[in-house]
């Protein structure tokens, strides 16, 4: 995203601005900190969707707000995070009671908060090794997998993008035939985001990052599980169809491993391997 573009498009009467510190579908990390500059020489507050990109460090900047959702980095499910930053004006628009500074109403469920921020904290405290392995493994998808599968476009930014996160777009295949036949190999992928489950519509994410995406183009995204991105791909490319996209996260915390299934002897070795450390 062009920080200019941005400022550009704000006006003498936005309230509000926002921007994801990360985006959720193919990983690429925005440029917070000067669009954040640019919010506030036009007086404009800025709020951030964290959700992420928190799990893997602070959001640099002069933000007014930071959103995010502790599932995200695998604590519990339901407890969301609203950062106010000290000076800037907030007043609650649904019913508000006298607890949070009348900023929300009822009581807070304080064992899921507290485990929110532990859940945090413990992946925090592995980020910058877990981001070494998971990058080196997804630079080698997405070489892999362009070099090898035809008619598929590997999206979303190359460098400046999170480390967890690999995105491509195949041409010709139906996304669920696809994803079931990468899981028999024991990759942990998904076709299509948790936000449009109930439409076979392409992304429009990747619809707006310029390419025609008609619904014969699902987006398919894999974590860090499984092999290096070769061997089910052709075979599970050789059936025509439709599909969607969708992004993959990190495993919960303290989760147990994937199972290994049957599969190529390279999946059976990279699954090891990757469970091993």
């Amino acid at each position: 995203m062009d920080p200019e573009a941005y400022a550009g498009a704000l006006r003498d009467g936005t309230a509000l601005a926002c921007l994801q510190s990360a985006n959720h579908e193919v990983g690429t990390e925005q440029p917070v900190a000067e669009v954040a500059a640019l919010c506030a020489e036009a007086g404009v507050p800025l709020l951030v969707d964290a959700a992420q990109s928190l799990g893997w460090g602070p959001v640099a900047g002069g933000w007014s707000l930071l959103t995010a959702s502790a599932h995200k980095w695998g604590g519990p499910a339901g407890v969301g995070l609203l950062a106010v930053r000290k000076g800037v004006r907030f007043a609650p628009q649904g019913p508000a009671g006298e607890r949070e500074s009348g900023r929300a109403p009822g009581f807070e469920n304080l064992p899921a908060i507290v485990a929110a921020a532990a859940s945090l904290r413990a992946v925090r405290d592995e980020a910058a090794a877990e981001a070494v392995r998971l990058r080196a493994m997804v630079d080698r998808i997405r070489t892999v997998v362009a070099e090898r599968v035809g008619d598929v476009e590997v999206v979303g930014d190359p460098e400046r993008r999170l480390p967890h996160l690999v995105t491509f777009s195949c041409l010709y295949v139906d996304g669920e035939t696809l994803l079931h036949e990468l899981d028999r190999h024991g990759f942990s992928v998904s076709s299509g985001s948790s936000c449009t489950s109930s439409t076979l519509e392409p992304s429009h994410v990747l619809k707006a990052m310029g390419g025609a995406l008609g619904g014969e183009r699902p987006g398919l995204a894999a974590d860090g599980h499984g092999g290096g991105g070769r061997g089910p791909l052709p075979g599970g490319g050789a059936r025509g169809g439709r599909g969607g996209t969708g992004t993959a996260r990190r495993p919960r915390v303290g989760a147990p491993p994937p199972p290994l299934r049957p599969g190529p002897w390279w999946s059976t070795r990279w699954a090891a391997a990757a469970r091993s450390r």
